[in-house]
């Protein structure tokens, strides 16, 4: 790669990372990393889930795992950090399509 190409890419990069968006995104995801609540709440989601899988063949036993599952998971999803957390995960994402979009 030619100097004048890789520095030209630095500053998309700059410009990128200085975005407030993704300012924000690397934020609050920062945040839940350090929420033990929401940390341990979410292997919780991710337990149940593998729970409710393997009681795939006892009707009743998967009825009761999967309503296990669906609290646990709204609890999780219905936190307002993590909804933020995925509104700037979307935004950031529609950021970077843009980006692609315009290199295509």
């Amino acid at each position: 790669m030619n100097d004048e190409l890789e520095s030209q890419l630095l500053k998309v990069k700059d410009l990128i990372l200085n975005n407030e968006v993704v300012i924000e995104y690397f934020k609050v995801k920062e945040e839940i990393k350090n929420n033990k609540y929401l940390m341990d709440l979410n292997e919780k989601v991710r337990l149940s889930q593998k729970e409710m899988s393997l009681a795939i063949n006892d009707e009743k036993l998967y009825t009761i795992k999967k309503e296990e599952y669906l609290n646990l998971y709204n609890e999780y999803h219905n936190n307002p950090l993590i909804n933020n957390y995925e509104y700037l995960k979307d935004e950031v994402y529609n950021l970077l399509s843009q980006i692609k979009d315009v290199l295509q």
